[in-house]
């Protein structure tokens, strides 16, 4: 899938550096990369992302992780998102966490359209991290392009909610209950054990490294030039033989 070429090339030499430093992190310095999902989906992931944050600020994960924060566009505009979230996200921008907020396309009718170098920022914010956090969303599939290991909070932080406006119904989704089927994605379902994912991935690189190469194989498939071969395959006029 051409969508995923940009985080098979990145994966070989990740450069979030140049990010990291805009963002007032130590670029030297190992970090966690959560990403966010619509309010929508998640209604209570800003707790887990408050919670996340203090937890780094603690050094539970180390003295010297750290914590990068994107939220979803949908965070951040249309009608799924939700503004009193934007003054607690920028609340926890200091220290050892950051708040990298989506270059959107203005004026787009897709609210989560965005421009390309944002697109170029984000894949290599991903690559260079030791684990990757989200709820739901493809981003799971992109970190495991990007050779990092996936942790989905699948709960509401402290809240008892429904299961139909859970966080915890997304796993339930037709792509990600494929996805966790293949065993490369770690599910947790409270504070603890996400705790307990995230101490495993940071003390060992290659903790579920076959499950999760399994996983992205099986997802993907081959990790070829999909682009290339896609433009190749049109410029040859393979599309004008098959019909």
């Amino acid at each position: 899938m051409h969508h995923f070429d940009i985080h098979f090339k990145n994966r070989k030499n990740p450069q979030p550096h140049e990010y990291l430093e805009k963002l007032g992190l130590q670029s030297h310095l190992p970090y966690m990369f959560l990403g966010m999902s619509s309010p929508r989906f998640a209604p209570h992931e800003i707790d887990i992302v408050e919670w996340l944050a203090e937890e780094v600020e603690k050094g539970t994960f180390g003295k010297e992780m750290q914590l990068v924060v994107r939220p979803h566009p949908q965070n951040v505009q249309s009608n799924m998102a939700d503004q009193s979230w934007l003054p607690r996200l920028k609340a926890i921008h200091k220290g050892r966490v950051a708040v990298d907020f989506p270059d959107l396309v203005k004026k787009s009718k897709i609210p989560w359209s965005m421009h390309q170098k944002d697109m170029d920022r984000l894949s290599h914010l991903i690559a260079g991290s030791t684990v990757s956090l989200n709820s739901g969303s493809t981003l799971s599939i992109d970190s495991l392009c990007c050779g990092v290991p996936v942790i989905l909070t699948s709960f509401d932080g402290n809240a008892d909610l429904k299961y139909w406006k859970s966080a915890r119904r997304l796993v339930d989704y037709p792509h990600l209950k494929k996805l966790v089927s293949y065993g490369g994605v770690r599910v947790v379902g409270n504070y603890e054990e996400m705790k307990k994912s995230i101490l495993a991935y940071c003390m060992d690189e290659n903790c579920d490294l076959e499950k999760r190469k399994h996983t992205l194989y099986r997802h993907c498939g081959e990790q070829s030039e999909a682009t290339e071969e896609v433009v190749d395959w049109l410029m040859q006029g393979s599309w004008q033989k098959s019909n």
